[in-house]
């Protein structure tokens, strides 16, 4: 900084100007010069006080290492746990943190950490993880006193209690949840709860896969905890998971693990239920529940009144060969009764003692029923009774996958009826509970011993549709009086072998049928007969029977309500490939529809209204028209006075013979059960039709007009 120049003087008034004009002339440059100074001067007091704060932080830090080291030279353990006078060094833990004691007392348990002055907090010293048995337990006792006492010194701080390896034994009902509900429990290897039958709740479990829990007292497990796995709960080194199961279902944890392609052995000697459980989910990862033993409860999952259950890529294999079975015993794969919002998925079940799987409702109420219900992409195999039995369900979807071989005989088990793949019906006749909105789509069916799928009770808004069924019986329909099926859908399915395609039967009274766009191939008998059941409103329309004879024989067995409105239209006859010698008893085997002479006359059957129209025979040519003139009706097909309409079609094709065949009463076109009263032939050899006079072998042929045309003679 620039020194200014001498100051004017008035004691020199010679040289006063001259200096004063040169000391003003100077101070600009001392201003400046001067608020440089400053500026440096400030600077330098902020380092010095930085420096003088950085000793005093490392002051501190000396002062707080070395009380974190003297509280840990002479820490004792839980506050909770200790007793009698406390003479500083003295530290403790408490609440999650570690305190120091400043002054001594005479009683330690007069002053707590956090509440009294008496005790220093040690910084950075929360409590992360705590070593239970270490710290609560002396190192000796496995107890539930030791596990109580580090989780009431974690309090509700986020801290890990370790639970070492040893069995640990309780001595009551405990909720650690309740006390720590921010901890989390980390079992090590070989550490296991020894509960018997106390209830036990921990949060937030870790551990290995191996078993950490051994008692029938419910174990649950909750806060955060991601899967629960059947190993933790297995107490029989891997003979019989059945307690391990019933505590895995249980446990509160949302989704249960089995480890991928593992068998687990169950063995039962009573049913067990699972009650109420809600919002699971079974992850199978392809791991088989195998059921052994040979007594009658041979079950493997089996839920009441649940909710909110998702079983996928499971295997249950029932092992029904080896099994004593008794009637219609429990032993089912899958076993619902009056649960809600179930998923089965991609699950194999397979030679269970009763069936795969079993939908219905509450034995006590049977209007409390299985209701939600999809069954996605599952492959279910000979089950002793059905594969799948619905008898209170409501919104049922049976989606894709195969079911086979029900009621076949395993081994020395044999099978029980019904021996359908699917069989809806009721527990008790008459009790007025339908199954209600029932699909069956995209299914394989095959080699099932009755049927593929069945009907037997009150049904209602049911369809079947895509399916393919390879069995005895594809689909049979067959309520019991005084039952009701109404509003049946049969769309799309292709009927490939058996004796029939789709069987209506029964008792009780079928109302809205429609029988659509199926493929019926090769039966034995008809790809399509209804037997007896009292129908109103049946639609039979744009089916192909290829090589099967085609809707078959209606009749009515005195039922109060008549068969009315059935149409058959847009259906599409082929004898390609029927196995048959000639064209002779496609259509007029017995008595069938098709046939001009016997379109629907059966003795005192009586039907309203009968339309036949667009469909076609063979070669596709339609059979079409109406020529009432070629039937006369007998008194029995009017029946209670109604006026009944006849509509049918003349077709176009022809059933020939020879003039020497009519003549011979042992020629297949005489015998009874190709001959009936009306039936149309045209005679190769005169070039004209005839027409039976009866259904004998001997009964004449006669001309339209009703001249004799041969007589057929031994």
């Amino acid at each position: 900084m620039t020194p200014l120049p001498a100051a004017p003087s008035r004691t020199t008034p010679a040289d006063f100007s001259t200096k004063a004009d040169v000391f003003v002339a100077a101070l600009p440059g001392f201003v400046t010069e001067a608020n440089a100074l400053e500026v440096n001067v400030n600077a330098k007091e902020a380092t010095v006080v930085a420096a003088e704060i950085n000793v005093n932080a490392k002051e501190v830090s000396a002062v707080a290492a070395a009380a974190v080291a003297l509280a840990a030279a002479n820490y004792k353990g839980a506050w909770s746990a200790q007793t009698g006078a406390a003479v500083v060094p003295y530290a403790v833990s408490h609440s999650g943190s570690y305190w120091l004691l400043e002054s001594n007392l005479a009683d330690v348990t007069t002053k707590e950490p956090g509440v009294d002055p008496e005790w220093l907090m040690m910084p950075y010293t929360t409590l992360y993880e705590i070593d239970a048995l270490d710290q609560y337990g002396g190192a000796s006792s496995f107890t539930d006193t030791t596990i109580m006492a580090a989780c009431t010194a974690v309090g509700s701080s986020a801290a890990t209690i370790l639970i070492r390896p040893g069995t640990w034994t309780q001595t009551a009902n405990r909720d650690y949840s309740a006390i720590c509900p921010n901890a989390e429990f980390k079992f090590a290897r070989g550490a296991v709860i020894s509960h018997g039958a106390y209830t036990v709740n921990i949060p937030n479990f870790t551990g290995d896969v191996s078993p950490h829990f051994t008692g029938t007292g419910q174990i649950t497990l909750s806060g955060d905890v991601k899967e629960a796995f059947l190993e933790w709960f297995d107490t029989s080194a891997g003979t019989n998971y059945l307690a391990a199961l019933t505590q895995f279902i249980g446990c509160g944890v949302k989704t249960l693990t089995l480890m991928p392609y593992k068998t687990y052995p169950i063995t039962h000697t009573s049913w067990t239920a699972f009650t109420s459980v809600h919002g699971i989910t079974i992850n199978g990862n392809f791991a088989t529940l195998d059921i052994g033993g040979t007594d009658d409860y041979g079950h493997g999952l089996y839920f009441i009144t649940c909710d909110g259950i998702h079983i996928k890529d499971l295997i249950i294999d029932g092992n029904r060969d080896g099994r004593t079975l008794i009637g219609d015993s429990q032993a089912s794969g899958i076993f619902l009764q009056g649960s809600t919002n179930v998923v089965i998925d991609n699950v194999q079940i397979k030679e269970m003692g009763t069936d795969s799987i079993y939908i219905g409702a509450l034995p006590t109420d049977h209007t409390v029923r299985s209701e939600n219900i999809q069954i996605r992409n599952c492959d279910l195999y000979r089950s002793r009774r059905n594969n799948i039995s619905i008898t209170g369900g409501v919104n049922v979807q049976i989606i894709g996958g195969s079911n086979k071989s029900a009621g076949a005989t395993s081994g020395a088990s044999a099978g029980t009826l019904p021996k359908a793949g699917i069989d809806l019906e009721v527990n008790s006749v008459g009790t007025n509970v339908q199954n209600l909105n029932i699909l069956i789509e995209g299914v394989e069916f095959a080699g099932n011993v009755s049927y593929g799928f069945a009907i037997g009770a009150q049904a209602s808004n049911t369809t079947i549709r895509g399916n393919t069924f390879t069995d005895e019986i594809g689909i049979c329909i067959t309520p019991i009086t005084p039952e009701v099926v109404t509003n049946t859908y049969i769309v799309g399915n292709t009927f490939v072998s058996g004796t029939y395609g789709l069987l209506v039967n029964g008792t009780g009274i079928i109302d809205n049928m429609s029988i659509t766009n199926n493929i019926f191939l090769a039966y034995v008998t008809f790809g399509l007969q209804f037997i007896t059941p009292s129908t109103g409103n049946v639609i039979i329309s744009d089916n192909m029977f290829y090589g099967s004879v085609g809707p078959h024989a209606y009749y009515n067995s005195a039922h109060s309500v008549s068969d009315q409105a059935v149409i058959i239209r847009g259906n599409v006859y082929s004898l390609i490939g029927d196995g048959k010698a000639a064209d002779t008893t496609m259509l007029f085997y017995y008595r069938g529809l098709f046939s001009d002479e016997t379109i629907i006359r059966s003795g005192s059957n009586r039907y309203r209204v009968l339309t036949l129209e667009s469909n076609m025979y063979g070669n596709k040519i339609n059979i079409f028209g109406a020529n009432i003139n070629m039937y006369t009706t007998a008194a029995g097909d009017q029946g209670d006075g109604q006026s009944v309409e006849y509509s049918y079609g003349v077709l176009k094709m022809k059933i020939t013979a020879t003039t020497a065949q009519l003549n011979d009463s042992t020629h297949a076109i005489n015998t009874a059960a190709a001959k009936v009263a009306g039936y149309e032939v045209f005679n190769t050899t005169t070039g004209r039709y005839v027409y039976a006079a009866g259904n004998a072998d001997d009964s004449v042929w006669a001309y339209a007009g009703g001249q004799t045309a041969h007589t057929p003679i031994p």
